[in-house]
């Protein structure tokens, strides 16, 4: 199951933005209660790695458990297919921080391949797989980004961190309640 270190993000906001300028494109809105700040992919793991990883990092879970992050725009990642909308944010030193130690501790128990350079970003729409045969004008989707990014909030405050499983039924959060 790929693994990952996310932020919860529950910002109807975003949500309303992406289907305001996005559907008429072919994208689909990422539900708020799937919006998520991946601070790292971890790998493709199983279940007796993702309790051990827990114990390694629940408490720099919690010391990371609030950042108010600022928002620098929109963007299409990634850029040569143009299959996601994202809300990009600062490169917050507490967040590369926080990155940083949760590879120190994690690759004492699994080796991290981490081989994407890291780019905070909240995904807030997907192109619909039915629709990516369509054919979209770039120029006028790069006007309507700019557009959009005029109503994006300044700032996205983040809690809770947790370990983010992804599965045929969708995301398991786990860790969050703990």
């Amino acid at each position: 199951m790929p693994v990952f270190i996310a932020y919860p993000i529950r910002d109807q906001r975003l949500y309303n933005l992406s289907v305001k300028y996005f559907v008429k494109y072919g994208f689909k809105p990422v539900n708020v209660e799937n919006m998520h700040l991946t601070i790292l992919f971890i790998g493709d793991l199983s279940s007796v790695y993702i309790a051990r990883i827990y114990k390694e990092v629940k408490n720099l879970l919690s010391k990371y458990s609030y950042l108010r992050l600022f928002v620098k725009g929109l963007t299409i990642i990634p850029p040569t297919k143009n299959t996601h909308i994202a809300v990009i944010l600062d490169n917050d030193p507490r967040l590369i921080e926080f990155r940083a130690r949760l590879l120190e501790k994690i690759n004492r128990i699994y080796q991290v391949k981490d081989r994407f350079s890291f780019l905070p970003h909240v995904t807030i729409a997907r192109r619909n797989k039915r629709k990516l045969h369509l054919k979209i004008s770039e120029e006028e989707l790069y006007n309507t980004i700019e557009i959009a990014s005029k109503e994006l909030p300044r700032s996205i405050t983040v809690y809770k961190p947790y370990i983010l499983i992804t599965s045929p039924k969708g995301y398991i959060m786990y860790g969050l309640e703990k």
